[in-house]
């Protein structure tokens, strides 16, 4: 997490919310502007990030695949929280944990296959 400037934004409030089910996840920002939020199952997700002196972010449609390493990076404007910076559709999610590729394969792929 960073600022317009580049730099990292510690102790940011960072909240992810299931859309389908309602559940939400926390986690806070460290030294270095990283968060992580482990044991996440795939589903659509809402990010949301809060600061003290920053706009509050939040991003729809964060999309989280089967054993996918995601990194969703945020950069937070500064001004009040009161003001909401919203990001609609689907961002580009980063895998910087390892090289693998991966996909959801529906019931029919997976019949056409075994035919």
């Amino acid at each position: 997490m960073t600022d317009p400037s580049g730099a990292v934004v510690p102790g940011a409030q960072i909240t992810l919310t299931d859309t389908a089910k309602g559940f939400t996840y926390n986690a806070v920002t460290g030294a270095s502007g990283e968060y992580v939020v482990p044991d996440l199952q795939p589903a659509k997700y809402t990010l949301r990030a809060e600061a003290k002196g920053f706009k509050t972010y939040e991003q729809t449609g964060v999309t989280l695949e089967v054993n996918q390493v995601a990194t969703v990076n945020v950069t937070l404007q500064l001004g009040s929280a009161v003001q909401t910076v919203q990001v609609s559709g689907a961002a580009p999610i980063l895998n910087t944990q390892n090289a693998h590729l991966g996909q959801t394969v529906t019931g029919n792929e997976i019949r056409e296959l075994t035919c």
